[in-house]
């Protein structure tokens, strides 16, 4: 029953879109609250993943890849509001499925609080996981650098490759 949430998620975008606003998270929040299996749902049938993550980076990295996939004749979805978290992802998604919950493209690029990326990993499998770095500068929300660091390694586990180039001694399982 996968239609009913992409038509919802369709109507609550278009309203909120014609009162003004972009549309980036509010849609799949409530999507993600009404109909919580539909991101895994969606992620279950997207043939080609990258999650990008990291504390700093994460948009220009997520463009620079969809920008080279492009250019080899592949056609991409992404997330390209910046809107990182589960919100923001559902909410790009819901233009870029058929009604079915299939992905239109050839390849989904997303970039990924990593916050929240140990639970994306989970569920899209990506084929690469891209991790710029993890710095305390950023960290404010999450408390210790461990922390983010344990969940990007755990996000690795789900990927089948993991592209690190950052410098943290804290991500050393990965690196």
């Amino acid at each position: 029953m996968i239609s009913l949430p992409i038509f919802f998620g369709r109507i609550v975008a278009q309203a909120v879109r014609l009162g003004g606003s972009r549309a980036t998270a509010f849609p799949g929040k409530l999507v993600d609250r009404v109909f919580p299996s539909f991101l895994p749902s969606v992620a279950a049938k997207v043939p080609k993943t990258i999650v990008v993550t990291g504390t700093n980076g994460k948009t220009t990295t997520t463009k620079l890849i969809v920008e080279i996939l492009q250019k080899a004749d592949y056609s991409v979805a992404t997330n390209s509001s910046g809107s990182n978290m589960p919100r923001g992802i559902i909410s790009s998604l819901l233009n870029e499925i058929t009604i079915t919950g299939n992905l239109r493209k050839d390849w989904l690029v997303i970039e990924v609080d990593e916050g929240y990326v140990a639970n994306i990993a989970a569920l899209f499998k990506p084929d690469f996981l891209v991790v710029t770095n993890i710095y305390r500068d950023q960290l404010d929300r999450y408390g210790e650098l461990d922390g983010a660091a344990k969940k990007v390694v755990k996000a690795s586990i789900s990927a089948k490759k993991t592209l690190y180039y950052g410098r943290d001694p804290s991500l050393s399982e990965i690196a």
